[in-house]
Parts: structure tokens; C-alpha cells; sequence
């Protein structure tokens, strides 16, 4: 994955019908904070095309995308949510850009669910698929051990 190629990074999502709850990436693309809008003109349950979209609004290019399986969080006023996890490689970026402020959605970052004892489902499978090149940041959420 990234390490085939240096340039590349992974983009998560957690998609849940119409709404992404959640979302990161790896180096090089990564943004410090993100704020996830909703997508209401996507078909409600139709994952794949919101995390196209959510590829595309960002200013990525279309690329095949993985679903990781079923995750939840704890997100706005305390209620659990479950979602598809979407992992997709991006190798090129045209204009990656942060939604405006009020845009609803929630922000990854600032989850219920998540602390620096208990990571987030995101910080746990980045944790586990990137690898780590000492010169590149660790994506943020992830203890560095040792």
C-alpha cells in the first residue's frame, strides 16, 4: 500500500447510509482536523457512492475502494452509530480542501469514543495497516511505543 508507493496515502471512512461519521488519512495528504459534511443528496445505504463522493468533494480521483467490515461510534449528544469502514489508496491530490464551518457533520477527531487510552476505530485499523517511515508524522491519535 504506502509503501509501494511514497507518494500514496490512505483515506478511512466510517459511511453510514448517506452521512460519513468519520475520517482520516496518512501522509502526505493528511490535514490536521477535519470536519466531515453530510451528504444528503447521496442515495440513503449506498456506501461506495458516499465515500466517492467524499473522494471526489475533496478533490481526490476516483480509485477502488475496500470495505474494512462493520464498525460504531459515539458521536453527537452521545448516540451510537454504526457504519461501514471504507478504506481507499489516493496517489494524487487537486485540491484536498476542509468543509466550511457550517457544514453539519462531525469532526473525527473529537468523537465521544475516542481518548489517548481508548483509540478511535480509525486510529486502531491505521494502526495496524500503515507503515511507519521514521522521517513521515504518525497519524495523530497513535502512541508511539518505546
Amino acid at each position: 500500500m504506502t509503501a509501494d508507493n511514497p507518494d500514496a496515502c490512505l483515506i478511512l471512512a466510517i459511511v453510514h447510509q448517506d452521512d460519513v461519521l468519520q475520517c482520516t488519512t496518512t501522509p502526505p495528504f493528511q490535514e490536521p482536523v477535519w470536519q466531515l459534511p453530510s451528504v444528503p443528496h447521496v442515495p440513503a445505504g449506498s456506501i461506495e457512492n458516499a465515500a466517492t463522493w467524499l473522494l471526489s468533494d475533496w478533490g481526490f480521483t476516483r480509485t477502488p475502494l475496500r470495505c474494512l467490515g462493520v464498525t460504531s461510534q459515539t458521536a453527537n449528544q452521545g448516540r451510537v452509530q454504526s457504519g461501514t469502514l471504507v478504506m481507499a489508496a489516493v496517489t494524487s491530490r487537486t485540491g484536498l480542501r476542509l468543509r466550511a464551518p457550517d457544514v453539519r457533520g462531525v469532526r473525527w477527531r473529537h468523537l465521544h469514543d475516542h481518548t489517548l487510552d481508548s483509540p478511535s476505530p480509525v486510529d486502531r485499523l491505521l494502526a495496524a495497516i500503515t507503515p511507519h517511515h521514521p522521517d513521515r508524522p504518525r497519524p495523530p491519535g497513535l502512541a508511539v511505543s518505546g
